[in-house]
């Protein structure tokens, strides 16, 4: 997740966007009272966990890809089991290309 540009171009999927601020909110709590694994929002899994999560302090380049200071990385651990193999396949297919916060908000209108 990545906090929203000067520029506001950055939006995530739904079209919303975060401030620097809530994505480092978002992040600590995560890793304080969550860290649970998930497959489309919809089940509980233990195919994969969470080995690290995190904020970045500066600007980095991470496989020819610019992340931007403030942004929201996590590393999860694919298990070495029958569920985990399918999950793993579907991460070099493509299929899985990312995570999601799974998180509820309350949209409010600004004046």
């Amino acid at each position: 997740l990545e906090p929203q540009d000067d520029d506001l171009t950055t939006t995530d999927l739904h079209g919303d966007w975060y401030d620097a601020n809530t994505v480092e909110d978002a992040c600590h709590s995560f890793n304080r009272f969550c860290r649970k694994a998930n497959l489309f929002h919809l089940v509980d899994t233990t195919s994969f966990e969470f080995v690290e999560s995190y904020i970045t302090a500066a600007e980095i380049t991470i496989c020819e890809e610019v992340i931007k200071k403030g942004s929201w990385l996590a590393k999860i651990y694919v298990t070495k089991s029958e569920s985990g193999n399918l999950v793993w396949e579907s991460i070099k297919s493509g299929e899985f290309n990312g995570l999601s916060v799974q998180c509820e908000g309350f949209v409010s209108d600004i004046e």
